[in-house]
């Protein structure tokens, strides 16, 4: 992994941890959600479009 990537997977959360203890919480609560469904739906694509290409080879 680059260095600069490595670096900002240590430091992102730590800014994500101050942005969100000083907003409010309903606005922190949906981005936390937001991010969450947003990942769920990631993953679903993907398995789908992971599987659809299995399909298509055999």
């Amino acid at each position: 992994m680059d260095p600069l990537q490595q670096r900002m997977m240590k430091v992102m959360p730590l800014i994500f941890a101050v942005m969100f203890a000083f907003a409010p919480a309903g606005l922190t609560l949906y981005w936390t959600m937001n991010g969450w469904l947003g990942l769920l739906q990631q993953w679903i694509i993907t398995k789908r479009v992971g599987s659809e290409a299995a399909k298509a080879k055999s």
